[in-house]
């Protein structure tokens, strides 16, 4: 196949030519950036979260890498339930519900009220209980990507409750609401956190049509996961570049 770009114009002609290979080439640089992120087809099915709780105890961080928190996450819709209520010797309030992870909660039935289904507006609790195998071999990490949600994020451990990550400040209301959202990946480190522990995160949202957790927390070795935002910051470069070089390329064979 031949690629065969004209012009009338000589000005026009040449500018396209000179543009055409660069184009090209970040086309390239993006793709192959992508592959280098694909997974390995003989990576066995990660676990996934059941009644609330994610089994992690049999997976391979080191031979089969990070695994997303997805499943089904204990929920309380309308109500902030505090870190505090997920420490040893505290029984956790019955859920609500399950809110299955990944998903937005636009469109789902409400919990509580029969009939009802959920807006893009509201706020809730999300909690999900992760086993660890008991002695992993690397230093584990977990971040969280930007979500439809301002959010706080803790870890319970055992008796100590860790917040590990905030954006904006959720509340009950618009009024008590002030957005916030994560510009870039983020990372918390798990070192020295017991195998058994809870993930709290208590979003709301207000003021954008679609709400809910959308993306998943990931957990794994912590090199990884910052090697993993490095390739993802890289990807979004070279896209942002190859949109740019096509609206200066579109400019010039249009005028």
């Amino acid at each position: 196949m031949t690629l065969e770009i004209r012009s009338n114009c000589p000005v026009q002609q040449r500018f396209s030519k000179s543009f055409a290979p660069v184009v090209m080439g970040l086309w390239a640089l993006l793709i192959a950036a992508m592959m280098s992120g694909c997974a390995d087809s003989n990576r066995p099915t990660p676990p996934v979260a059941k009644n609330g709780v994610i089994d992690l105890r049999s997976w391979d961080f080191e031979k089969h890498g990070a695994v997303p928190l997805s499943g089904d996450w204990h929920f309380w819709w309308e109500e902030f339930v505090p870190p505090a209520a997920f420490v040893s010797g505290v029984t956790p309030p019955e859920p609500q519900g399950l809110y299955p992870v990944p998903k937005l909660w636009n469109g789902m039935e409400h919990p509580t009220k029969e009939g009802e289904v959920l807006s893009g507006e509201g706020y809730a609790t999300f909690a999900i209980r992760v086993l660890l195998p008991p002695d992993p071999q690397r230093e584990l990490g977990i971040y969280y990507r930007s979500n439809y949600l301002t959010q706080r994020n803790y870890l319970v451990d055992g008796g100590l409750v860790h917040g590990i990550l905030e954006a904006g400040q959720p509340g009950p209301d618009s009024s008590s609401f002030k957005p916030g959202f994560y510009s870039f990946l983020s990372v918390s480190s798990l070192i020295a956190v017991p195998s058994t522990f809870w993930l709290i995160t208590q979003g709301a949202n207000y003021g954008h049509p679609r709400g809910g957790l959308a993306r998943p927390p990931v957990i794994g070795i912590e090199s990884w996961l910052e090697a993993e935002i490095s390739t993802e910051r890289i990807r979004d470069a070279i896209l942002i570049g190859i949109l740019l070089i096509m609206g200066l390329y579109h400019l010039g064979v249009n005028n």
